[in-house]
Protein backbone atom coordinates (compact mmCIF):
# COMPACT_ATOMS: atom_id res chain seq x y z
CA UNK A 1 0.00 0.00 0.00
CA UNK A 2 1.31 3.42 -0.94
CA UNK A 3 1.83 5.86 1.92
CA UNK A 4 2.24 9.61 1.77
CA UNK A 5 5.78 10.70 2.73
CA UNK A 6 5.84 12.92 5.74
CA UNK A 7 6.96 16.54 5.52
CA UNK A 8 9.52 18.61 7.37
CA UNK A 9 9.08 22.36 7.07
CA UNK A 10 11.76 24.95 7.76
CA UNK A 11 10.80 28.49 8.71
CA UNK A 12 13.98 30.45 8.06
CA UNK A 13 16.74 29.52 5.60
CA UNK A 14 19.62 31.23 7.38
CA UNK A 15 22.93 29.85 8.58
CA UNK A 16 21.67 27.79 11.52
CA UNK A 17 18.87 26.28 9.43
CA UNK A 18 21.31 25.21 6.71
CA UNK A 19 24.35 24.29 8.77
CA UNK A 20 22.61 22.56 11.66
CA UNK A 21 19.14 21.37 10.73
CA UNK A 22 19.22 20.76 6.97
CA UNK A 23 22.56 19.02 7.25
CA UNK A 24 21.09 16.73 9.93
CA UNK A 25 18.42 15.37 7.59
CA UNK A 26 20.85 12.66 6.51
CA UNK A 27 20.77 11.36 10.12
CA UNK A 28 17.01 10.64 9.95
CA UNK A 29 15.74 7.25 8.79
CA UNK A 30 13.62 8.86 6.06
CA UNK A 31 15.80 11.91 5.58
CA UNK A 32 16.28 11.23 1.88
CA UNK A 33 12.63 10.52 1.13
CA UNK A 34 10.59 12.95 3.25
CA UNK A 35 9.22 16.08 1.64
CA UNK A 36 11.18 19.23 2.47
CA UNK A 37 9.86 22.77 2.30
CA UNK A 38 11.54 26.00 3.39
CA UNK A 39 10.23 29.54 3.74
CA UNK A 40 12.24 32.75 3.91
CA UNK A 41 11.64 36.26 2.53
CA UNK A 42 15.25 36.33 1.27
CA UNK A 43 15.74 34.77 -2.20
CA UNK A 44 19.48 34.57 -1.52
CA UNK A 45 18.93 32.59 1.68
CA UNK A 46 16.57 30.20 -0.13
CA UNK A 47 19.16 29.68 -2.84
CA UNK A 48 21.81 28.84 -0.24
CA UNK A 49 19.41 26.40 1.46
CA UNK A 50 18.80 24.56 -1.80
CA UNK A 51 22.53 24.05 -2.17
CA UNK A 52 22.25 21.87 0.96
CA UNK A 53 18.85 20.31 0.09
CA UNK A 54 18.36 20.58 -3.70
CA UNK A 55 14.89 18.98 -3.60
CA UNK A 56 13.50 21.52 -1.13
CA UNK A 57 10.39 23.40 -2.23
CA UNK A 58 10.83 27.10 -1.48
CA UNK A 59 8.36 29.74 -0.33
CA UNK A 60 8.62 33.45 0.32
CA UNK A 61 6.32 33.28 3.35
CA UNK A 62 5.75 30.54 5.89
CA UNK A 63 1.95 30.79 6.03
CA UNK A 64 1.71 29.77 2.38
CA UNK A 65 4.17 26.95 3.01
CA UNK A 66 2.22 25.56 5.97
CA UNK A 67 -0.96 25.37 3.90
CA UNK A 68 0.73 23.91 0.81
CA UNK A 69 -0.09 20.31 1.78
CA UNK A 70 -2.12 18.41 4.34
CA UNK A 71 -0.43 17.38 7.59
CA UNK A 72 0.58 13.79 8.29
CA UNK A 73 1.02 12.49 11.87
CA UNK A 74 4.83 12.75 12.07
CA UNK A 75 5.28 16.04 10.22
CA UNK A 76 7.19 18.72 12.07
CA UNK A 77 8.18 22.32 11.60
CA UNK A 78 11.61 23.74 12.42
CA UNK A 79 11.41 27.39 13.48
CA UNK A 80 14.82 28.96 12.82
CA UNK A 81 14.06 32.67 12.76
CA UNK A 82 15.13 35.40 15.24
CA UNK A 83 13.57 34.85 18.70
CA UNK A 84 11.13 37.78 18.60
CA UNK A 85 9.38 36.07 15.66
CA UNK A 86 9.10 32.63 17.27
CA UNK A 87 5.77 32.95 19.08
CA UNK A 88 3.58 33.67 16.04
CA UNK A 89 5.41 31.10 13.92
CA UNK A 90 5.20 28.37 16.55
CA UNK A 91 1.50 28.95 17.16
CA UNK A 92 0.68 28.89 13.43
CA UNK A 93 2.77 25.74 12.99
CA UNK A 94 0.79 24.00 15.74
CA UNK A 95 -2.46 25.26 14.22
CA UNK A 96 -1.44 23.54 10.96
CA UNK A 97 -1.45 20.20 12.82
CA UNK A 98 2.29 19.63 13.13
CA UNK A 99 4.91 19.19 15.84
CA UNK A 100 7.35 22.08 16.32
CA UNK A 101 11.08 22.18 16.97
CA UNK A 102 12.04 25.75 17.86
CA UNK A 103 15.47 27.32 17.95
CA UNK A 104 16.78 28.58 21.26
CA UNK A 105 15.76 30.67 23.07
CA UNK A 106 12.10 29.76 22.71
CA UNK A 107 11.07 33.42 22.86
CA UNK A 108 11.77 36.67 24.64
CA UNK A 109 9.53 36.28 27.72
CA UNK A 110 8.20 33.60 30.05
CA UNK A 111 4.66 34.37 28.87
CA UNK A 112 5.67 33.57 25.29
CA UNK A 113 7.04 30.19 26.33
CA UNK A 114 3.84 29.40 28.20
CA UNK A 115 1.74 30.37 25.19
CA UNK A 116 3.77 28.00 23.03
CA UNK A 117 3.27 25.10 25.43
CA UNK A 118 -0.45 25.83 25.62
CA UNK A 119 -0.62 25.77 21.80
CA UNK A 120 1.23 22.43 21.77
CA UNK A 121 -1.20 20.95 24.29
CA UNK A 122 -4.22 22.23 22.36
CA UNK A 123 -2.88 20.70 19.14
CA UNK A 124 -1.86 17.45 20.85
CA UNK A 125 1.66 17.89 19.46
CA UNK A 126 5.19 18.21 20.81
CA UNK A 127 7.12 21.44 21.40
CA UNK A 128 10.88 20.95 21.29
CA UNK A 129 13.76 23.35 21.84
CA UNK A 130 17.25 23.30 20.32
CA UNK A 131 18.92 23.83 23.71
CA UNK A 132 19.43 20.05 23.42
CA UNK A 133 22.53 20.54 21.25
CA UNK A 134 24.63 19.35 24.16
CA UNK A 135 22.11 16.92 25.64
CA UNK A 136 22.93 13.22 26.04
CA UNK A 137 26.59 14.07 26.44
CA UNK A 138 28.98 11.33 27.45
CA UNK A 139 30.65 13.86 29.75
CA UNK A 140 27.45 14.86 31.53
CA UNK A 141 26.45 11.21 31.82
CA UNK A 142 29.80 10.43 33.45
CA UNK A 143 29.24 13.30 35.89
CA UNK A 144 25.83 11.87 36.84
CA UNK A 145 27.38 8.43 37.31
CA UNK A 146 30.07 9.86 39.56
CA UNK A 147 27.46 11.62 41.68
CA UNK A 148 25.29 8.50 41.87
CA UNK A 149 28.26 6.37 42.93
CA UNK A 150 28.62 8.42 46.12
CA UNK A 151 32.27 9.22 45.40
CA UNK A 152 31.56 12.95 45.65
CA UNK A 153 29.58 12.61 48.86
CA UNK A 154 26.80 15.11 49.46
CA UNK A 155 26.69 17.70 46.67
CA UNK A 156 26.54 21.26 47.97
CA UNK A 157 28.03 23.64 45.38
CA UNK A 158 28.46 24.00 41.61
CA UNK A 159 29.98 26.62 39.36
CA UNK A 160 29.69 27.52 35.69
CA UNK A 161 32.24 30.12 34.67
CA UNK A 162 32.38 30.92 30.97
CA UNK A 163 34.36 34.10 30.37
CA UNK A 164 35.38 35.29 26.91
CA UNK A 165 37.02 38.68 26.51
CA UNK A 166 35.72 39.58 23.03
CA UNK A 167 33.14 37.23 21.52
CA UNK A 168 29.88 39.20 21.32
CA UNK A 169 27.36 37.61 18.96
CA UNK A 170 26.38 40.33 16.50
CA UNK A 171 29.67 42.21 16.91
CA UNK A 172 32.84 40.10 16.95
CA UNK A 173 30.98 36.84 16.15
CA UNK A 174 28.42 36.77 13.31
CA UNK A 175 28.70 40.56 12.94
CA UNK A 176 26.09 40.67 10.21
CA UNK A 177 23.33 39.44 12.55
CA UNK A 178 22.61 42.61 14.52
CA UNK A 179 19.37 41.29 16.01
CA UNK A 180 21.52 39.47 18.60
CA UNK A 181 22.34 42.79 20.31
CA UNK A 182 18.76 44.09 20.36
CA UNK A 183 16.93 42.97 23.52
CA UNK A 184 13.52 43.34 21.87
CA UNK A 185 14.57 40.85 19.19
CA UNK A 186 16.85 38.39 21.00
CA UNK A 187 15.70 38.70 24.61
CA UNK A 188 19.20 39.46 25.88
CA UNK A 189 22.91 38.82 25.37
CA UNK A 190 25.00 35.78 26.31
CA UNK A 191 22.54 34.45 28.91
CA UNK A 192 19.84 34.36 26.24
CA UNK A 193 22.11 33.28 23.41
CA UNK A 194 24.39 30.64 24.97
CA UNK A 195 22.81 30.17 28.39
CA UNK A 196 20.30 27.65 26.98
CA UNK A 197 23.19 25.25 26.36
CA UNK A 198 25.19 25.96 29.50
CA UNK A 199 22.32 25.88 31.95
CA UNK A 200 20.89 22.77 30.28
CA UNK A 201 24.23 21.08 30.97
CA UNK A 202 23.85 21.70 34.70
CA UNK A 203 20.18 20.72 34.59
CA UNK A 204 21.22 17.43 33.01
CA UNK A 205 23.93 16.89 35.62
CA UNK A 206 21.91 17.70 38.76
CA UNK A 207 18.30 17.13 37.58
CA UNK A 208 16.55 19.60 39.93
CA UNK A 209 12.77 19.68 40.23
CA UNK A 210 12.76 23.20 41.67
CA UNK A 211 15.09 26.20 41.25
CA UNK A 212 15.44 29.53 43.01
CA UNK A 213 17.22 32.38 41.27
CA UNK A 214 18.51 34.06 44.41
CA UNK A 215 20.37 36.98 42.87
CA UNK A 216 21.48 38.05 39.39
CA UNK A 217 23.27 40.90 37.68
CA UNK A 218 24.00 42.11 34.14
CA UNK A 219 26.49 44.61 32.73
CA UNK A 220 27.85 45.84 29.40
CA UNK A 221 31.58 46.65 29.39
CA UNK A 222 32.40 49.37 26.85
CA UNK A 223 34.74 48.97 23.88
CA UNK A 224 35.89 51.23 21.04
CA UNK A 225 33.91 49.19 18.50
CA UNK A 226 30.54 49.25 20.24
CA UNK A 227 28.01 49.82 17.42
CA UNK A 228 26.26 53.18 17.31
CA UNK A 229 24.29 52.69 14.09
CA UNK A 230 21.81 50.23 15.57
CA UNK A 231 20.18 49.22 18.84
CA UNK A 232 22.71 47.75 21.27
CA UNK A 233 21.04 47.23 24.63
CA UNK A 234 21.89 43.66 25.70
CA UNK A 235 24.26 42.59 28.44
CA UNK A 236 27.69 41.21 27.54
CA UNK A 237 28.62 40.09 31.07
CA UNK A 238 26.22 38.57 33.58
CA UNK A 239 26.00 36.30 36.56
CA UNK A 240 23.53 34.62 38.91
CA UNK A 241 23.33 32.59 42.08
CA UNK A 242 20.88 29.72 41.85
CA UNK A 243 19.65 27.08 44.28
CA UNK A 244 18.85 23.67 42.78
CA UNK A 245 16.44 21.52 44.78
CA UNK A 246 16.04 17.79 44.21
CA UNK A 247 13.81 15.50 46.23
CA UNK A 248 15.49 14.14 49.40
CA UNK A 249 18.76 15.93 48.59
CA UNK A 250 20.45 18.96 50.09
CA UNK A 251 19.93 22.16 48.03
CA UNK A 252 22.88 22.86 45.72
CA UNK A 253 24.08 26.44 45.31
CA UNK A 254 25.01 27.04 41.66
CA UNK A 255 27.09 30.09 40.73
CA UNK A 256 26.85 31.06 37.05
CA UNK A 257 28.94 33.68 35.26
CA UNK A 258 28.84 34.37 31.54
CA UNK A 259 30.91 36.95 29.63
CA UNK A 260 31.00 37.71 25.93
CA UNK A 261 33.06 40.78 26.76
CA UNK A 262 35.11 41.58 29.85
CA UNK A 263 38.15 43.70 30.61
CA UNK A 264 39.15 41.04 33.11
CA UNK A 265 40.82 37.74 32.37
CA UNK A 266 39.27 34.75 30.72
CA UNK A 267 38.67 31.79 33.01
CA UNK A 268 41.87 30.13 34.33
CA UNK A 269 43.24 27.32 32.13
CA UNK A 270 40.25 27.41 29.78
CA UNK A 271 37.60 30.06 29.10
CA UNK A 272 34.75 27.66 29.86
CA UNK A 273 34.67 25.45 32.94
CA UNK A 274 32.09 23.66 35.09
CA UNK A 275 32.61 22.19 38.54
CA UNK A 276 30.46 20.30 41.05
CA UNK A 277 31.66 19.98 44.64
CA UNK A 278 30.67 17.47 47.28
CA UNK A 279 31.76 16.57 50.80
CA UNK A 280 34.00 13.74 49.53
CA UNK A 281 35.21 15.04 46.20
CA UNK A 282 34.73 17.35 43.22
CA UNK A 283 34.44 16.97 39.47
CA UNK A 284 35.40 19.53 36.83
CA UNK A 285 34.90 19.56 33.06
CA UNK A 286 35.07 21.94 30.13
CA UNK A 287 32.36 23.20 27.78
CA UNK A 288 31.00 20.31 25.73
CA UNK A 289 30.63 20.21 21.94
CA UNK A 290 30.10 16.68 20.64
CA UNK A 291 29.77 15.00 24.05
CA UNK A 292 33.25 13.60 24.48
CA UNK A 293 35.98 15.10 26.60
CA UNK A 294 37.68 14.86 29.96
CA UNK A 295 36.66 14.97 33.61
CA UNK A 296 38.94 15.89 36.48
CA UNK A 297 37.90 14.04 39.64
CA UNK A 298 39.55 15.44 42.78
CA UNK A 299 39.34 13.90 46.25
CA UNK A 300 41.31 13.35 49.46
CA UNK A 301 43.81 10.51 49.79
CA UNK A 302 45.60 10.17 53.10
CA UNK A 303 45.20 13.87 53.81
CA UNK A 304 46.37 15.01 50.35
CA UNK A 305 44.26 16.32 47.47
CA UNK A 306 44.68 14.16 44.38
CA UNK A 307 43.18 14.60 40.92
CA UNK A 308 42.44 11.90 38.37
CA UNK A 309 41.81 12.76 34.73
CA UNK A 310 39.11 10.62 33.10
CA UNK A 311 38.68 10.43 29.33
CA UNK A 312 35.01 10.16 28.32
CA UNK A 313 33.76 8.86 24.93
CA UNK A 314 30.67 10.09 23.14
CA UNK A 315 27.33 8.69 24.23
CA UNK A 316 26.20 8.22 20.62
CA UNK A 317 27.16 9.13 17.07
CA UNK A 318 25.39 12.49 17.02
CA UNK A 319 27.19 15.82 16.78
CA UNK A 320 25.88 18.84 18.66
CA UNK A 321 24.39 20.21 15.44
CA UNK A 322 22.54 17.01 14.52
CA UNK A 323 21.13 16.38 18.00
CA UNK A 324 18.13 18.76 17.91
CA UNK A 325 16.70 17.21 14.73
CA UNK A 326 17.59 13.60 15.52
CA UNK A 327 16.43 13.64 19.14
CA UNK A 328 13.22 15.54 18.35
CA UNK A 329 12.47 13.15 15.49
CA UNK A 330 12.75 10.22 17.93
CA UNK A 331 10.32 11.91 20.30
CA UNK A 332 7.87 12.57 17.45
CA UNK A 333 8.02 8.89 16.51
CA UNK A 334 7.29 7.90 20.11
CA UNK A 335 10.77 6.49 20.72
CA UNK A 336 12.92 7.00 23.81
CA UNK A 337 14.71 10.31 23.39
CA UNK A 338 16.80 12.80 25.40
CA UNK A 339 15.03 15.67 23.62
CA UNK A 340 13.72 18.47 25.82
CA UNK A 341 10.03 18.67 24.90
CA UNK A 342 6.94 20.36 26.32
CA UNK A 343 7.31 20.99 30.09
CA UNK A 344 11.05 20.24 30.07
CA UNK A 345 11.59 22.64 27.17
CA UNK A 346 9.63 25.33 29.00
CA UNK A 347 11.43 24.73 32.32
CA UNK A 348 14.89 25.28 30.81
CA UNK A 349 13.66 28.37 28.95
CA UNK A 350 12.00 29.86 32.02
CA UNK A 351 15.28 29.56 33.91
CA UNK A 352 16.87 31.89 31.35
CA UNK A 353 14.08 34.42 31.70
CA UNK A 354 14.05 34.13 35.52
CA UNK A 355 17.71 35.20 35.62
CA UNK A 356 16.84 38.37 33.71
CA UNK A 357 13.78 39.02 35.86
CA UNK A 358 15.83 38.64 39.03
CA UNK A 359 18.48 41.02 37.68
CA UNK A 360 15.82 43.59 36.74
CA UNK A 361 13.69 43.40 39.89
CA UNK A 362 16.11 42.24 42.59
CA UNK A 363 13.48 39.68 43.62
CA UNK A 364 14.02 35.93 44.05
CA UNK A 365 12.46 33.93 41.22
CA UNK A 366 11.03 30.45 41.86
CA UNK A 367 10.65 27.75 39.19
CA UNK A 368 8.99 24.37 39.59
CA UNK A 369 9.05 21.48 37.17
Amino acid sequence: MLTTPRSIFFIGAGFISRFSHAAALARLADGESCLISVADPSPAALEEFRKVVPRAETFADYQTMLTSRAATPDDFVVVAAPPFLHLAMVKEAFASGRHVLCEKPLGISRDEGREMLAAAKKAGKLLGCCSTRIANSGVTGAVRDLIASGQLGEIYHATMVIRQTRCRTGIEYQPGSRFFIDKSKNGGGPVSDWGPYELTTMLDALNPDQIEVVQAWTSRPETAIDPTDCVFDVESHAGATLRFFSQNNRPVVVDYERAFCTHGDESPAAPMTYQIEGTKGAVKWEWITDGQGHLWHSYDRAGQRVTEEIEVPKADDEHMHSKPMVYFDRAVRGEESPAYVNEDALFSFELIRAIYECAETGQIQLLKR
